[in-house]
């Protein structure tokens, strides 16, 4: 399993939380979380240094937490139809530098700017 370039999770409505071997993948480029109900935790993710497209399309998701900053090879995030999306932390996609494409819509999220607490849209 080392040797997983690509893993597609869609339409997994019962993964509350990514087990915790995700992270030796270390050959995965691209993961699809596509239409998932529900995580508990996705920070598991920020491990995945080699990843290059990912995607949480129309997935639950309710924060992109700090660990995706770690993905210094991500070149797609898709975060289309996230209706639950609200808080992107800190930070998280400035340093994304290789990203070449990012996917969302007009949700209400709040961007935090470093240094702040509170709920501030920092543009």
């Amino acid at each position: 399993m080392r040797q997983l370039k690509v893993l597609d999770l869609r339409i997994t409505e019962y993964i509350s939380l990514l087990p915790s071997s995700l992270q030796f993948l270390s050959n995965l480029l691209t993961l699809h979380l596509d239409y998932c109900q529900k995580f508990d935790n996705i920070s598991i993710i920020g491990k995945l240094l080699n990843l290059e497209i990912l995607s949480f399309r129309e997935s639950k998701i309710e924060d992109l937490p700090e660990e995706i900053g770690g993905l210094v090879n991500l070149k797609l995030l898709d975060l289309t139809e996230c209706c639950k999306l609200k808080r992107i932390a800190p930070g998280v996609i400035s340093v994304l530098v290789q990203l070449q494409e990012l996917y969302m819509d007009g949700r209400e999220i709040i961007w935090e700017r470093e240094g702040k607490e509170g709920g501030e849209n920092a543009a």
